[in-house]
């Protein structure tokens, strides 16, 4: 079994918080409205949210990681006690 030390867990949580900002920033760019001079009227976008259902993605993603740290710590505190 690995050990997990602080610095691998932060930079897991570096690469992590990038590729999350990456998608981010790209559904941001994405979600922009068309131009109001628009020629072609039958082409409009979707008026859907993306705000709710990333906001529940990230927070069950960091309660899973925080489940999956409280884990390790709490096997790392048994195997040394024991």
């Amino acid at each position: 079994m690995r050990k997990i030390t602080a610095c691998r867990l932060k930079n897991t949580f570096l690469k992590t918080g990038l590729a999350l900002m990456l998608v981010v920033f790209r559904m941001a760019g994405a979600a922009q409205p068309l131009p109001p001079d628009h020629e072609n009227e039958d082409h409009k976008p979707p008026h859907g949210s993306l705000g709710g259902g990333l906001a529940i993605m990230l927070v069950l993603g960091a309660a899973y990681g925080s489940k999956k740290v409280y884990d390790s710590r709490k096997r790392a505190e048994k195997s040394r006690a024991g």
